[in-house]
């Protein structure tokens, strides 16, 4: 089919040949006895092949809610189609698949989008002749709302999800809100369904009066006390506040297998300093302290092993498997004093109230990028509980400390487990029924008409 302008009616038509435009093939137009069973290689017009017109491409500015409008003066069958896109490229046509599709008396749904072409078909009855004479297409973004005020008991759909009672047709809902009237015996809350169909503008109401106190008390997550200025202190694995097995107080850290606390490097310290804590050993395995660093390179690593007479602590230089022994604890502790002090050119440590201490020293390690770990059982599985980390950046000399550890002047980091408290009320989340206030905006409904254009329908 081939259409073209004519000048003359300053429409577009479709081009249509006579018996008598050609005669240059074996059959002639005088031999044809029916137009739609010519052969011989001549051209079929075929009755309903639409001649068409395609917009440019309009920018609305912005994306935004759309109601695309489209009048069409035309002989023959109107159908328009929409299509509308968020970006575009250097193409006159935009992509995809159209968005709208006319046809007659039909119902449409208003469109998101910033950019907006205009195809229009418009197809012939039997033989006769296809002509558009004018197209005319506007962009309308102009929303109306109207305001519903009412018990939700006497508003379609049921107590689950009520339908609010529209008095206006809209093609698409850009807002439901609505607010409750508060009872002695209802809170209500008013929550909106979806908004996609037009035709369903759901809400729905809860009540949220009612309940009971709850009231505990639980370990909090691991606090990190600070001074003078932040470290950074993570955990991983499971460590967690615990309940059990404390020192000091009620609560403690809990460390198990793939469980660590851990000060990360990157200036933890460039001099001398001193670690503090409380340890217990749930069960044996793997190690429950590393200091480790990278300038120069090593790792120091401690572990204990558990038996009939008591603790026996061990210690490894550069991450070797062969370990130090340290001694043995026998005092029966629960929890046993860690104590790790640098001084200088000597690092000393200390695990247990009886004094089981190794002196090692000549190791005068550079820790301004030094990591500390503790629980950090990925080489075997145990479960420890610490109680007080306290990090500061002098040396101590040792005591077994006879009250939980305080921030002083000297102290980098604490880390310890404080206690949460909490009161609230437990409200009875249920549907309800309630008088409500309702706002409903949006686009105004949009139809194709028995012509076939695309219209606004306010009324």
């Amino acid at each position: 089919m081939t259409q073209y302008y004519d000048p003359d009616s300053r429409s577009i038509k479709r081009v249509v040949y006579t018996w008598d435009d050609t005669n240059d093939s074996s059959t002639s137009w005088e031999d044809l006895t029916e137009w739609e069973t010519g052969t011989g290689g001549l051209y079929t017009l075929g009755a309903g092949d639409p001649i068409t017109f395609r917009s440019e491409i309009k920018d609305f500015g912005r994306v935004a809610d759309v109601n695309p409008l489209c009048s069409v003066v035309a002989v023959g069958t109107v159908n328009i189609k929409v299509f509308a896109a968020d970006n575009i490229d250097s193409s006159s046509q935009l992509p995809g698949d159209p968005v709208i599709i006319g046809g007659q008396a039909q119902t449409l749904q208003g469109v998101t989008g910033r950019y907006f072409q205009f195809l229009v078909e418009v197809t012939d009855e039997s033989d006769a002749l296809a002509e558009i004479v004018s197209v005319r297409t506007d962009l309308n973004s102009v929303e109306q709302t109207e305001s519903i005020t009412g018990d939700s008991a006497t508003h379609g759909g049921s107590q689950t999800m009520r339908l609010a009672p529209l008095t206006r047709e809209y093609s698409k809902l850009t807002a439901l809100q609505g607010q409750g009237e508060a009872t002695q015996f209802i809170v209500p809350l008013v929550t909106v369904g979806s908004l996609t169909d037009p035709t369903q503008a759901r809400y729905r109401v809860w009540n949220l009066i009612g309940g009971t106190v709850d009231s505990s008390t639980v370990p909090g997550i691991i606090k990190d006390f600070v001074e003078p200025s932040p470290k950074s202190i993570s955990k991983l694995g499971g460590a967690n506040g615990t309940d059990n097995h404390s020192k000091w107080g009620d609560y403690s850290i809990y460390l198990p297998d793939n469980g660590a606390i851990r000060f990360d490097g990157g200036g933890v310290t460039t001099g001398d300093f001193n670690m503090q804590a409380w340890v217990k050993i749930e069960t044996d395995g793997g190690y429950f302290f590393k200091v480790s660093g990278t300038s120069p390179s090593f790792d120091f690593r401690v572990k204990s092993v558990t038996d009939s007479t008591g603790v026996e602590f061990y210690y490894s230089i550069n991450g070797g498997s062969s370990y130090v022994s340290m001694g043995t604890d026998t005092s029966g502790s629960d929890f046993y004093y860690f104590y790790l002090n640098k001084n200088s050119n000597t690092l000393n440590l200390n695990v247990g109230a009886t004094g089981v201490t190794p002196y090692i020293s000549n190791n005068n390690w550079d820790m301004s990028n030094a990591t500390f770990e503790w629980g950090g059982n990925y080489v075997g599985s145990g479960d420890y509980y610490v109680d007080n980390i306290r990090y500061s950046d002098i040396t101590r000399s040792f005591s077994t400390p006879t009250a939980e550890f305080i921030i002083d002047s000297d102290t980098v980091a604490l880390v310890d487990v404080e206690a949460q408290s909490e009161e609230f009320l437990v409200p009875a989340v249920t549907a309800t029924d309630a008088v409500v206030n309702l706002v409903v905006r949006g686009l105004p409904k949009l139809v194709s008409d028995d012509d076939g254009n695309i219209v606004e329908q306010t009324s």
